[in-house]
């Protein structure tokens, strides 16, 4: 015949545990953290609005992006600096390229027939020379950015603030009690 054995569990909140214990508290968070939702949906969405799309990435070993522009580069530089605040990475990038790189464009051809400079070195001689490095220097900010919010959502300042704002409980070795 079965039986029905209670047990007793005292609980702890995470600022009740141990150093040791918030720490195996922390570990908990960071191995689900990022398994929770679609955190990099934010950051989709703002390349969307400006007219570029993310179709992949990997912040890992690879540290990769697949990146592109639905848009014309123009289009999207002027998006950026109309969005983005000045102290952006991608602001500094779309401002950059409408600095230079469409200046340098226009400028006079050498006698080798490539163009006179570019935005940043000597990296194009044409104009969808131009694009592929303004997109390619907009995907790397793209997967700084990325990279940072992984970094920021494993951080233990993370991992705490998010416990606490969820009042998780724990038993006294860290573990995550679950009724």
């Amino acid at each position: 015949m079965p039986r029905t054995i209670e047990t007793r569990t005292t609980v702890y909140q995470y600022d009740e545990l141990s150093p040791d214990a918030q720490e195996a508290a922390r570990d908990w968070w960071r191995e689900g953290a990022l398994d929770f939702y679609d955190w990099w949906d934010c950051t989709f969405q703002d390349a969307e609005s400006i007219g570029c799309k993310i179709e992949s990435f990997d912040c890992g070993r690879s540290q990769e992006i697949g990146f592109k522009f639905t848009v014309g580069a123009n289009e999207v530089a002027r998006r950026i600096l109309a969005r983005h605040g000045k102290t952006c990475d991608t602001w500094k990038c779309a401002a950059a390229w409408v600095s230079e790189g469409n200046r340098r464009l226009r400028s006079p051809r050498l006698r080798n027939g490539k163009r006179n400079g570019h935005y940043s070195g000597d990296r194009y001689d044409s104009w969808s020379d131009a694009c592929r490095v303004f997109r390619a220097d907009l995907a790397k900010c793209y997967l700084r950015i990325l990279a940072d919010e992984i970094e920021y959502l494993t951080s233990d300042e993370s991992a705490e603030e998010t416990i606490r704002a969820n009042e998780y409980e724990f038993t006294a070795n860290g573990k995550r009690y679950v009724r």
